[in-house]
């Protein structure tokens, strides 16, 4: 009988779940003789997490999954399915977004703000109908899955950058849904939505030509898709990168 040859990459996403399950093993035992004996012994703290790990592998989700998953049950009452979804590697890329297809940008600036209880603003509702889709970047169809560096502000490689910056350099950068999506993980990870201080100036354009901005306003409370120029590059606003598998 031939076996499945495991490639370097499943074995450094083996390691990696062992060294989580150790770590989380860890945290809840003190390192004295009862406490060694409850990590090691049969059915233990680390043997549970190992097979939680193994469970996790071998059902070809990747480690954020399930992390997203949670998310969008929670958040837009989605059951979503991740396993065997290919998730972009690029080195400082850390953080990862879904993007299903049955929800657009109104459903999900509306689940957010209930979700959160904050307020929203949208300078063109509905907000879906009244982006410029014929100027707007391609995605992929269907279900798909991108990341980015999962900063507070927008990136600092990109920080100041126009949208036409943007364009003419070929850069893929996140697009309102996209934005919404990953404010709204933001908080629910961390406490707080993205640009607290800043804007992100996102890949799309509203129908009447403005560039669709996106913030949270901390005075008022409003998670925000704003407008502004395309060629606006003043301080503190930027592009937020996007990868693809």
């Amino acid at each position: 009988m031939m076996t499945a040859r495991i490639t370097s990459d499943q074995r450094k996403q083996f390691k990696r779940f062992v060294e989580d399950a150790s770590n989380r093993a860890l945290k809840k035992v003190p390192l004295d003789k009862d406490g060694l004996q409850r990590l090691f012994s049969r059915g233990g703290e680390f043997q549970s997490h190992v097979i939680d790990g193994i469970s996790r592998f071998s059902s070809g989700k990747h480690p954020a999954a399930e992390l997203l998953e949670e998310y969008f049950q929670n958040v837009y009452d989605l059951t979503l399915d991740l396993a065997n979804v290919q998730f972009p590697k690029k080195k400082g890329f850390t953080t990862w977004m879904a993007v299903p297809a049955e929800i657009d940008r109104d459903t999900i600036m509306k689940c957010v703000s209930e979700y959160f209880k904050v307020g929203s603003y949208a300078w063109k509702t509905p907000i879906a109908a009244n982006i410029d889709r014929k100027l707007e970047q391609k995605r992929p169809q269907g279900l798909y899955v991108f990341a980015h560096r999962g900063g507070d502000e927008p990136d600092d490689v990109h920080r100041n950058k126009s949208h036409d910056d943007g364009m003419a350099q070929n850069l893929i950068f996140l697009n309102p849904k996209e934005y919404l999506l990953a404010s709204g993980f933001h908080r629910y990870i961390k406490g707080y939505f993205m640009d607290r201080k800043g804007w992100t100036r996102t890949s799309s354009l509203w129908s009447a030509g403005y560039l669709v901005l996106g913030s949270w306003n901390d005075a008022s409370a409003l998670l925000c898709l704003s407008f502004g120029s395309r060629d606006d590059r003043s301080p503190g606003r930027g592009l937020r990168e996007a990868v693809f598998a």
